[in-house]
């Protein structure tokens, strides 16, 4: 029997079952988009319309868009692919006795598995056709058949990172450790940059801190001071406007009171106005972008920030902050929202650049904030906790009401190397951290 006959009357191998399960889940959680896509492209589903509506939630991920049925009838029918697919009805079958938490990475596999079986297919059909019609050409007919089974294995492979030896990886490993000692980027705090080698490549740092504790203060010295250095930075604020935020640079930048420039900018000195104008060119300079959607959500981030790298060449991701972004997500408690965001940053980091998020703490009382800050007072701590690879908890002790000076930045998690802390002096008045020296 021919293997197109017995393609014919078996029927190749599909799993349509499999199949909806991986579209229904992304209707039912977009975070799981991500999670497909490493390893299926569009072509991997056997039926037309799935192909297509697999394809439109692509395209609407990468715009940085919700996945819903609403967002997504609306792009089938701006590319009248409606009625191909099957109509509204079908789309809704989908989510169809999904449970409420679906696994989709077993779905993922069968689909992948079935598209490499039918490629196989159409490679051996394609053998026997070439073998039929070029007798004369054995050599030339292996090659090509070779070729082909080695791209399909390559695509069967597609979000599979494979083995290397150590000789293989020795060298770009090697090279990194001192491309790193030399390019990684700076808190702004010298102390700081020596105890962590600086935000390097692959981090996602957290940094936590009860309300008034200067966290999104160090966020825009982390800015500022890489911003002034040349280096490319992307800040997704998504509690604070474009123009408060840079009320604060230019404050950072000049040296000049946050507050008095607040309640009278028309009543600075002409040296503070001079210093003042000279601060807004500076920072106008820089290799800094902004986006303060108060809707944005991981897949947006990772949307945004993604096309910055790739285009831009952005170099450190800042996001303020995590808990605000819960907001916008649909479905799910607070906490496993944080479990997908913490998942989403981490991977992002780990593919593109250093990503530094703000954290809330849970200490509602005054007497829980009272007591020096760890890592378990994260808002969603130990998701946050399994993912980032440094976490910096800022704390501005206080007695009787009146601060210490003796304010720390606690290195509560430290992959490259140890748990402590950085003595500073957090200067609220000019929204900056300094160095300070221990008591």
């Amino acid at each position: 029997m021919s293997v197109t006959d017995y393609c014919l009357e078996r029927g190749l191998p599909v799993s349509l079952d499999a199949e909806r399960s991986v579209l229904g889940a992304i209707l039912l959680d977009n975070g799981l988009y991500y999670q497909a896509a490493t390893r299926l492209h569009a072509d991997d589903f056997s039926l037309d319309a799935h192909r297509r509506i697999y394809a439109r939630m692509r395209d609407l991920q990468e715009a940085g868009r919700v996945v819903d049925m609403i967002t997504l009838v609306e792009e089938l029918d701006r590319r009248g692919e409606i009625e191909a697919i099957g109509g509204v009805a079908y789309l809704s079958s989908l989510l169809d006795g999904l449970p409420d938490r679906v696994s989709i990475a077993s779905y993922v596999g069968i689909v992948k598995e079935k598209a490499l079986l039918r490629g196989l297919v159409n490679v051996g059909q394609n053998v026997i056709a070439e073998v039929l019609g070029h007798p004369d050409e054995p050599h030339e007919v292996l090659a090509r058949a070779e070729t082909a089974i080695m791209q399909l294995s390559g695509d069967a492979l597609r979000g599979e990172k494979p083995l290397i030896t150590f000789a293989e990886a020795t060298p770009e490993a090697y090279s990194a450790m001192f491309e790193q000692q030399e390019a990684g980027l700076t808190f702004g705090i010298p102390e700081l940059d020596r105890k962590t080698m600086g935000i390097c490549s692959e981090d996602f740092l957290i940094l936590g801190g009860d309300p008034g504790s200067g966290k999104s203060a160090m966020a825009g010295q982390i800015v500022a001071e890489n911003g002034r250095a040349g280096r490319r930075v992307g800040v997704w604020s998504i509690e604070m406007r474009t123009k408060r935020f840079l009320r604060r640079l230019w404050c950072y930048e000049a040296g000049l009171f946050y507050g008095k420039l607040r309640r009278s900018p028309d009543l600075l000195s002409p040296q503070d106005r001079a210093d003042f104008e000279a601060a807004v060119k500076a920072v106008a300079s820089w290799p800094v972008s902004i986006n303060d959607s108060s809707s944005l959500t991981p897949q947006a981030f990772v949307a945004q920030a993604r096309h910055a790298v790739l285009r831009e060449r952005m170099e450190l991701a800042v996001l303020d902050h995590i808990q605000i972004m819960t907001e916008a997500m649909t479905g799910r408690d607070d906490i496993e929202k944080i479990k997908v965001i913490a998942g989403t940053l981490r991977q992002f980091a780990k593919d593109y650049c250093p990503v530094v998020a703000l954290s809330q703490l849970t200490r509602q009382s005054k007497e829980q904030r009272a007591k020096r800050p760890v890592m378990s007072d994260l808002y969603g701590g130990r998701f946050l906790e399994m993912n980032a690879s440094v976490i910096l908890l800022s704390w501005i002790p206080e007695k009787e009401g009146e601060p210490t000076l003796e304010d720390e930045l606690i290195l509560a998690k430290n992959r490259e190397g140890e748990a402590t802390s950085v003595p500073v002096l957090f200067r609220k008045p000019l929204m900056r951290f300094f160095p300070r020296e221990k008591s």
